[in-house]
């Protein structure tokens, strides 16, 4: 990466301006039933105006039982539709990729929080999570697909799907947590088929040049590195845009834990895709953090010069 103001192009959809792209950050502003407030939408637009060639929002949950933090945005409604629209003008007004990221929290929802008992693939003691019937898989699935089909509705250009940090897709590749016994568990194939449903279900029913991206931690709740990798540089992997390949933070060990109570700040660089990958998926970029969770044995798994930077700034 030697020009950091160069335009990045993705396979799908507008182009960056320039390789600095905004993190999804927490910042619980958003009003109790997930309408965007006031105060989130004046801090996202400062964002852009900043300059960031793509501005992502928040994690915004997919469905109310998957709320994780209070002050959360929501999806999972058309009466949050509103706020996104706002919030999608506002962002590509100022030249800059609109993208929502799309969460939920699982067994990481508190039950005080969402008034229920949250779910996870199987059932955890640690967490009081039940396990999810076959047919809440599915409307899991859908929920997302349909959260995807609001932002795109709302003006945005793309959405993250959020695999990642022990979130409830993150639930489903650790063959810890995940034990189930149908479709959506066993092998990797199966324990990833939630996560490949809901991309192909974006990429089939929204628009072809819709941005489609994911999030994946290659460790931590059971989640092995070499399965991560397989699932980034799986034959599907064409329906993604890109992937942020990023870490939990090193105080996150408890499946209870809130990911934004650590205040631990992660910094991904974008890197060019592997030459397996490559050859499958025509270069998608992907993310690997550059703090101290960088080393050799992940290192040697991507290949090619920095494209894009991912930054978490803090402050007003």
């Amino acid at each position: 990466m030697s020009n950091l103001f160069a335009p990045l192009a993705f396979n799908r959809g507008p182009a960056m301006k320039n390789r600095f792209m905004l993190a999804p950050l927490t910042n619980t502003q958003s009003h109790a039933d997930g309408r965007l407030s006031d105060d989130e939408f004046k801090w996202l637009e400062m964002r852009a105006t900043g300059g960031f060639g793509l501005t992502m929002t928040c994690a915004a949950h997919v469905q109310a039982s998957g709320q994780g933090f209070p002050g959360q945005l929501g999806a999972f409604s058309d009466d949050h539709l509103a706020g996104l629209t706002r919030m999608a003008a506002a962002i590509k007004a100022k030249d800059s990729i609109a993208v929502v990221q799309l969460h939920h929290a699982g067994m990481r929802a508190p039950a005080a929080l969402i008034g229920e008992q949250p779910y996870c693939p199987s059932t955890d003691e640690e967490t009081g999570a039940r396990t999810l019937s076959t047919g809440e898989v599915g409307a899991l699935v859908e929920d997302f697909i349909l959260a995807a089909k609001r932002a795109e509705a709302a003006g945005f250009d793309g959405v993250e799907v959020h695999g990642a940090h022990g979130y409830i897709l993150s639930q489903f590749l650790s063959p810890e947590i995940d034990r189930r016994e149908d479709e959506f568990g066993g092998d990797l194939a199966g324990r990833s088929r939630a996560i490949f449903d809901i991309v192909n279900g974006i990429r089939a029913r929204c628009k072809p040049d819709f941005n489609v991206s994911i999030r994946l931690s290659p460790e931590r709740i059971g989640l092995r590195l070499a399965e991560v990798r397989e699932v980034a540089q799986g034959r599907r992997a064409s329906s993604i845009s890109w992937i942020c390949f990023c870490r939990m933070s090193s105080k996150n060990r408890s499946r209870k834990t809130s990911r934004a109570a650590t205040c631990c700040p992660i910094l991904p660089i974008w890197i060019g895709a592997t030459s397996n990958w490559a050859s499958r998926a025509r270069s998608i970029p992907s993310v690997r953090p550059i703090n101290a969770w960088t080393r050799a044995s992940i290192s040697s798994c991507w290949a090619g010069p920095p494209s894009c930077i991912m930054t978490s700034p803090c402050g007003p």
